[in-house]
């Protein structure tokens, strides 16, 4: 495990692996039986230990990195020494056939061991892939007002300027904002739009500091699509 994640308290690390299995921050509390404050805060601790601005990468890079402490463990060897597998040459012939029939034994025991493990790490490895990939985060819609019946919050980026319900803020009022709603009940729906001249790069960036506070599904996240320019 690389020194960055060794840094990681139980307590981060166990928020982190149901983060990386599909959990919500709601879900994630109630699975612990801790407040989704607390969930939150170790989020933000975790993700200020390993300099990541995004809770989902801090999951991931800790599930890849206990994935190569698993690798290791399975490529050591197993089995008995040269020296334990030789035949006994003072044996007689008959000594010689009752002497190799615990070493069929031990080859078997081996054999079906290593055929365990490998099962076992192709399976891990199957959730890992599966969990990384994950369902859609976002809902799509082509104008705010398709959502008139919901509660919501409105963050806009036009350019390099970025606006909650039309206020200008910034990342970090942004990220304290987020927090906020999510001890809401109902947390509101967010929605969240740009303009078509605002570089891709921006547009992920915010959309990553969204995502590591509020746990995006279609449900709670939706995305403005974006006219395109003329």
């Amino acid at each position: 495990m690389i020194a960055p994640v060794e840094s990681l308290s139980e307590k981060e690390k166990e928020v982190l692996r149901l983060l990386l299995q599909g959990h919500d921050a709601k879900s994630t509390a109630r699975d612990l039986g801790a407040s989704v404050h607390s969930v939150n805060e170790r989020l933000r601790s975790a993700r200020r230990k390993l300099g990541l601005s995004s809770s989902r990468e801090a999951a991931r890079l800790l599930g890849e990195a206990e994935q190569d402490t698993h690798k290791f463990l399975g490529d050591k060897p197993f089995g008995l020494s040269a020296a334990a597998l030789a035949p006994d040459k003072q044996a007689g012939r008959g000594g010689s056939f009752t002497s190799q029939r615990p070493l069929v034994l031990v080859f078997g025991g081996v054999l079906l061991m290593s055929l365990i493990i490998a099962a076992v790490a192709l399976t891990w490895a199957v959730s890992q892939n599966s969990s990384a990939e994950g369902p859609p985060r976002w809902g799509q819609v082509r104008a705010a007002s398709e959502l008139r019946s919901e509660v919501r919050n409105a963050v806009r980026l036009d350019g390099t300027s970025l606006t909650w319900n039309g206020a200008p803020i910034t990342e970090d009022q942004l990220r304290q904002y987020l927090d906020i709603t999510t001890q809401m009940s109902p947390q509101p729906v967010l929605v969240f739009s740009y303009s078509p001249e605002t570089k891709s790069a921006r547009v992920e960036t915010v959309r990553s500091v969204i995502e590591g506070v509020l746990q995006c599904t279609p449900r709670n996240c939706r995305e403005v699509v974006p006219a395109p320019a003329r």
